[in-house]
């Protein structure tokens, strides 16, 4: 996971260390991106983990005992059912997109939920195992109104699977733009 810490350090530069932060996880899974950027943030993130799978969330709260963290069952393309907060960072990581334009859809939904709960100026990171996955995260953002959208790169720090492929091999950030 240092390997994402470094990541984060390279690529999200508009996101001080120091400071309170508030924190949005979709997909979170296990929540161990939440467990390691508390660090990073010396303990000032506040977090909200949202998934819908069940065993994943019992892991997510036993990584973030301690943690200032709220961990939801829900499905993320409906947010405003949850909280009425404003997040200063949104983070995806590995969202299982394919082309399927059913998939795809569900995913607009999804990013588009997040980015109607970003403070102007928050930063969304979305990281994938491959290029494919990442275009499809481009083709769904590209869909959103209020998102400044950066470049799709490679993520330097990442663990390589293959020539293709790697543990957070790529990785696309996103502004949310004033109202």
């Amino acid at each position: 996971m240092s390997r994402y810490i470094e990541m984060f350090k390279d690529y999200v530069w508009n996101i001080p260390a120091n400071g309170s932060l508030n924190v949005l996880v979709v997909g979170c899974g296990r929540a161990v991106e939440a467990y390691y950027l508390n660090e990073y943030f010396s303990g000032n993130a506040r977090f909200l983990c949202v998934d819908i799978d069940d065993k994943e969330l019992y892991y997510a709260k036993e990584n973030l005992i301690g943690i200032d963290a709220r961990i939801k069952k829900h499905n993320a393309a409906r947010l405003n059912e949850v909280t009425d907060e404003s997040f200063d960072l949104v983070i995806s990581r590995h969202p299982d997109i394919s082309s399927d334009p059913l998939d795809l859809g569900n995913w607009e939904g999804i990013y588009n939920s997040a980015s109607e709960r970003m403070a102007p100026g928050a930063t969304l990171v979305v990281t994938t195992y491959t290029p494919k996955e990442i275009e499809n995260v481009l083709m769904v953002m590209k869909k959103l109104r209020n998102m400044k959208i950066g470049p799709i790169e490679r993520n330097k720090h990442s663990l390589a699977i293959n020539a293709e492929s790697g543990l957070d091999g790529y990785i696309l950030t996103a502004s949310s733009l004033p109202s």
